[in-house]
């Protein structure tokens, strides 16, 4: 068995309601936005776009990076 490398991403800033954009280790990315995680960060659920619910452990090799929120002043 190969072994794969993976990203291994802190996710305590996350909060409820937070917009990630996640890339996944198959190039595949898409918008979302933060349903809940547990108590230490390790796993994250999130809501996409097309309302599907879906949960990311921190070791998956996952990335979520907070996007901007265009609301904001600055």
């Amino acid at each position: 068995m190969a072994s794969e490398d993976h990203i291994v991403q802190d996710w305590s800033e996350l909060a409820e309601g937070t917009k990630v954009a996640i890339s996944e280790p198959s190039n595949a990315s898409y918008p979302a936005m933060v349903d809940t995680k547990t108590e230490d960060s390790s796993v994250v659920w999130v809501i996409d776009s097309w309302g599907q619910r879906r949960a990311f452990d921190h070791r998956e090799g996952i990335k979520l990076d907070i996007l901007p929120d265009p609301n904001a002043a600055g």
